[in-house]
């Protein structure tokens, strides 16, 4: 849906890898839960999808963390965040330089376009 809403190139953080063990003990509880194992190891990735683009178009990268440190000098407790924090930032310094405008956000989010643009190309131009 992006690519045809006007995004040149979508970074797919991937962190599927970081619920493999929480994937394979709901298998354990319950063997109708779903996910696929073969050798102990959780089959389930994105890759089933972002290989369906062209590279040029998708990039899956393997992030294999569930939360990251908040890193709070002098704190006794550092807490803890979801590892997208950490994911966006990697992507904009990875990234970044290469991109004129990024967006970020959830699989479950889409960013469409209204009104009079068919595609976030037309509203960018505008602004920039």
């Amino acid at each position: 849906f992006h690519l045809e809403a006007g995004f040149d190139h979508m970074y797919v953080f991937d962190n599927t890898g970081a619920n493999a063990t929480i994937f394979k003990l709901k298998n354990e509880i319950d063997p109708d839960f779903g996910t696929e194992t073969t050798n102990d190891q959780i089959r389930d990735d994105l890759s089933s999808v972002t290989n369906l683009f062209p590279s040029s178009k998708v990039t899956r990268i393997d992030w294999p963390a569930t939360i990251c440190n908040n890193n709070r000098p002098a704190h006794d407790d550092p807490g803890e965040r979801s590892s997208q924090y950490a994911a966006e930032a990697a992507c904009r310094v990875r990234y970044g330089p290469y991109s004129d405008w990024m967006a970020s956000m959830d699989p479950d989010e889409y960013f469409i376009p209204m009104g009079n643009y068919s595609s976030w190309k037309e509203i960018l131009d505008k602004v920039d």
